[in-house]
């Protein structure tokens, strides 16, 4: 029986063959009409999530929902096995959020990719998040080792046969203009390869940058790949929690260094002070190889804890740590160096590790100031 038609009668005395059949052939049409306008519907819908841009250039929600500052917003026809409908509202008649999307939804947007994204990253900070937002589900190229600048001085043929088969390249503000990623671009012949940069000002190692860049990473993976819309905007709300939870702990770690007076890189001052250590001075890379740094402390300055930043190079922590008879801690600006900070929640912890233990292991280590 087709819903809103009346069945046809099969009753009463006439059973011939002929009227079995004519009333038969009439029900099958029914059906295959009512099948054929459900087919055009779904091709019409385009069957997955597409982001819309907006003239502002950004994505929009649909059904009326205002994206939070940065976030980024899907909006299109979602599929019912996909996620919830176009009217904001859950099953439940809740409102959708990416907090209360459940696990599945997670796997979903798994099952809609139809393919593995190829994407280039800037260093290990992009990559990380990258990863993240994904559940690993792309490959991914790192121009720039985790244990040295961003910067980057020659290309690579792994690099070029890369880039010759990648989807987008995610790149820094700073290394938007460097040759040698314009030149990449060049050498690989991929005139389809699409440069982003993901625009989140400040010290990625403060947890409000990292916000903001997870959050224009989010949006640029969900515009190259709108079929992975779904997981990207799971992921990410997972993300965002975790680094409302490391925010406490960082300035909770930072505790046991309160009132210690600390030179530090200037790559690493930004990142002390937020978490409300006293960065006393801060320094730049000496121009020779062990050399101190251009910049001379004021007189009477004391240090009782260097910071030097591991991507700095050049060892001015170690002639300033000279200077002042202080311990030397050396921290790691990106994830992935040294080998126990993969990613940026270790790369934290990490970092306040070695800030605590070259403290702790001063044999010379003056009273704590309150």
């Amino acid at each position: 029986m087709v819903a809103g038609r009346p069945e046809p009668a099969l009753g009463g005395t006439d059973h011939s063959p002929a009227v079995f059949i004519a009333v038969l052939a009439f029900s099958l049409a029914i059906a295959a009409g009512g099948q054929v306008q459900a087919d055009e519907g779904a091709s019409a819908s385009g069957g997955a999530p597409v982001i819309e841009e907006a003239r502002d250039g950004e994505a929009s929600l649909a059904a009326g929902e205002a994206p939070a500052d940065g976030e980024a917003a899907v909006s299109g026809t979602v599929p019912a096995e996909a996620g919830p409908p176009a009217d904001g509202k859950d099953r439940d008649g809740g409102n959708s959020s990416a907090e209360k999307m459940a696990p599945p939804g997670e796997e979903q947007g798994r099952e809609g990719a139809s393919r593995r994204l190829k994407i280039i990253a800037g260093s290990t900070l992009i990559s990380d998040i990258a990863s993240d937002l994904l559940d690993g589900g792309a490959d991914i190229l790192t121009l720039a080792p985790p244990e040295a600048s961003p910067t980057g001085d020659d290309l690579k043929a792994a690099s070029t046969a890369f880039a010759a088969e990648a989807d987008l390249a995610v790149l820094h503000g700073f290394q938007a203009n460097e040759a040698l990623f314009r030149e990449l671009v060049s050498v690989s012949g991929n005139r389809s390869l699409t440069m982003t940069v993901v625009q989140a000002a400040g010290s990625w190692q403060i947890p409000a940058s990292q916000k903001l860049a997870s959050e224009e990473t989010a949006r640029i993976l969900s515009a190259a790949a709108p079929e992975l819309s779904g997981l990207i905007t799971v992921r990410l709300a997972r993300r965002l929690k975790s680094l409302e939870a490391v925010e406490l702990e960082a300035r909770a770690l930072a505790g046991s260094l309160a009132g210690v007076p600390v030179a530090a890189s200037e790559m690493q001052a930004w990142f002390l002070n937020w978490a409300g250590i006293f960065v006393a001075w801060s320094f730049g890379g000496s121009s020779s190889p062990g050399g101190f740094p251009p910049s001379q402390p004021p007189p009477g300055l004391e240090v009782e804890l260097v910071a030097d930043d591991l991507q700095t190079g050049g060892g001015a922590g170690e002639a300033v740590a000279r200077r002042f008879g202080a311990p030397l801690a050396v921290l790691s600006s990106f994830p992935g160096a040294p080998e126990d900070s993969p990613d940026y929640l270790s790369l934290v912890r990490g970092n306040f590790r070695r800030l605590e233990a070259a403290w702790k292991a001063s044999p010379a280590r003056p009273p704590r100031r309150r």
